[in-house]
């Protein structure tokens, strides 16, 4: 009975969320055959699209292999592909339906023909050149050649501390609705504003049909989409952390509920399918009246969770409550009773609303989770999913220990990281500040000729970290016999648009709390099913919820209730990252920090 229950108010709460639901819920009065033909009509009059975004690291043969599709549908769907590879923060779109249709040595076969296709022309083009009208594309980038020689490199940057009187782009002020205005300059043109502002061509001409219905004009002002990450590189919007939420006053008194208190609970075990694990998950999936994404791609990753975890044997009676991230609703939630049963409680996932649930789950001694906010409340009974700060840099105090550190300084320095880096840098660090103009000959003296040079990079726009990172590129291609490096801010993770080539070469190491590989087997296939299941490419927040139940409910499964006593001691399918908790009087912390490196040999290591 108890998993028919689940079945049902899972089906129930699928449909409320806009997430596929079981073919038989057709709405009462319609006409199947009916609504199935006006169906088969609009699948072939329009198809469905996946929007992807090309991240850091990405080549064409990963992304043909994470989806499953033929490079001749990809080709199509995107015909740029035709003549070029793919960059860096590119939008593609991948046709749904196409999505699986192919196998990995399908793919391989048909990525061994373009290659043997590229090596054909590479010879034709050793030939001695035949002279040939320009196309249209090679006469625009020859002109963007002509005029790069007339604008400085500073000039070309795109940052917060432009000024009227600078040559190149001029960005007017942004309106705070996913677009920043550009007034067009003598010589520009939807091309060469495509490259500065790494976006396409046909998303501009989308945002601008009345300002282009002429064509592109001097002195015009086109708006240009941008994702929020862009806008907060570019210092437009200001930086969010993922685990960042507001505080709001009046956090729980822990021992407030401790008048209700229970007899000690003994262990229960879950390891026959015959006895349920109760949980209960606590998430704010709407807000006046709307879904709030993130929250609901989280539960989308639970769902995930839940089905391998059913298929290994673990009965589950999940209950998930929509918090609306409304006091009230804790309130009654937990004058009601429902908690009570609970085997553990994850959410809620604010500070404030946490803290008040986690006092009733001492009193009654439930574990709770915090899955993503960073929680001060302290009891015995948490579990703050949110790595600790206080060990943020210990793997970077390590790899610095025997070091020579450079801090390549700019304007646009992260000081606060600065700061903590040099806490924890050997004494004998020095700085040196960027100069764009300065010959990497000056750099030369100060290498240390007998250890590692670790140069560390803390600006905070991706534009200024552009320049810096070229530069050391050239200063590490000059002293190829030295040993050169890079630390980076741990913005690095959230800056999409560098050119992934730098980080290889520069040998790039950066501290994150969140580290998805795509070439992970595990990570593909929970890819692939999220993408089939809810027909989009998932977040961190879908990794994250998948994570955290699969964690928890897995250890659970194999230790009991008392899964806390031997948690070190827990190995599972992780997309993101390790959890290493530490007990404390607080409850218990994650003090698991990932180190990233790309190295030169073109892997990504994590440690």
């Amino acid at each position: 009975m108890r998993s028919t229950h689940l079945l049902i108010s899972v089906v129930v709460l699928a449909c409320l969320l806009a997430v596929p639901c079981p073919l038989n819920a057709v709405v009462a009065g319609d006409d199947v055959s009916t609504v199935e033909a006006s169906a088969a009509i609009r699948k072939k009059k329009k198809k469905k699209y996946i929007s992807h975004v090309v991240n850091v690291g990405e080549t064409l043969y990963s992304i043909l292999t994470r989806y499953h599709i033929p490079l001749s549908a990809l080709r199509e769907d995107n015909p740029q592909l035709i003549t070029r590879d793919i960059t860096q923060g590119e939008i593609l779109q991948i046709d749904l339906a196409k999505v699986g249709s192919v196998t990995d040595e399908q793919i391989k076969q048909e990525m061994q023909v373009e290659i043997e296709r590229l090596n054909a022309i590479n010879t034709k083009l050793a030939a001695p050149p035949v002279k040939k009208e320009e196309t249209e594309v090679e006469t625009e980038i020859k002109r963007e050649k002509e005029a790069e020689t007339k604008v400085s490199e500073p000039q070309k940057l795109i940052t917060e501390e432009y000024t009227p009187e600078m040559a190149g782009p001029q960005p007017v002020v942004p309106e705070n609705d996913g677009y920043i205005r550009h007034m067009v300059q003598d010589g520009e043109t939807l091309f060469s504003l495509g490259r500065v502002y790494n976006v396409s061509v046909p998303e501009i001409r989308a945002a601008n049909p009345e300002v282009l219905a002429g064509g592109l004009k001097a002195g015009s002002v086109i708006k240009i989409p941008l994702t929020p990450e862009q806008m907060v590189a570019m210092g437009l919007i200001p930086e969010k952390e993922t685990a960042e939420y507001p505080e709001e006053p009046g956090i729980a008194d822990q021992n407030k509920y401790d008048s209700i208190a229970v007899n000690a609970r003994g262990t229960r075990y879950f390891n026959n399918p015959a006895l349920s694990l109760n949980l209960s998950m606590l998430l704010p999936l709407t807000q006046e009246g709307k879904q709030v994404p993130q929250f609901v791609e989280f539960y989308q990753g639970v769902i995930i969770a839940l089905d391998s975890l059913k298929r290994e044997g673990l009965s589950v009676n999940a209950n998930i409550y929509d918090t609306k991230r409304d006091r009230q609703k804790i309130a009654e939630l937990i004058q009601s009773g429902a908690l009570a049963k609970s085997d553990i409680i994850i959410g809620p996932v604010y500070e404030e609303l946490f803290c008040e649930v986690a006092a009733y789950a001492k009193s009654q001694q439930i574990p709770i989770v915090s899955p993503l906010a960073t929680v001060n409340c302290g009891n015995p009974f948490i579990f703050q999913m949110a790595p600790d700060e206080k060990f943020r840099y210990e793997k970077v105090k390590e790899y610095l220990a025997d070091k020579k550190v450079i801090f390549f300084t700019s304007e646009a320095d992260d000081s606060a990281f600065v700061a903590q880096i040099k806490a924890i840098a050997p004494q004998d660090y020095i700085s040196v500040p960027f100069d764009i103009k300065a010959k990497p000959e000056t750099i030369g003296p100060v290498l240390d000729q007998s250890r590692e040079n670790v140069f560390v990079v803390a600006a905070s726009t991706e534009q200024a970290t552009d320049a810096l990172l070229s530069k050391l590129t050239t200063i590490k291609g000059t002293y190829y016999n030295r040993g050169v490096s890079v630390l980076g801010s741990p913005r690095f993770a959230r800056m999409t648009s560098l050119d992934p080539a730098y980080f290889f070469k520069l040998d790039v190491k950066y501290i994150t709390s969140y580290h998805v590989d795509r070439t992970n087997p595990q990570v593909l296939e929970f890819d692939s099913t999220y993408i089939t299941r809810f027909h989009k490419v998932p977040s961190l927040y879908a990794y994250r919820g998948y994570d955290v139940t699969m964690f928890f409910l897995g250890s659970m499964k194999e230790f009991g209730s008392r899964f806390y006593d031997y948690i070190d001691d827990y190995f599972t399918t992780i997309l993101q990252v390790r959890y290493r908790f530490r007990k404390e009087d607080t409850g218990f912390r994650n003090v698991e920090w990932m180190l990233v490196n790309y190295t030169p040999s073109y892997n990504i290591l994590v440690k």
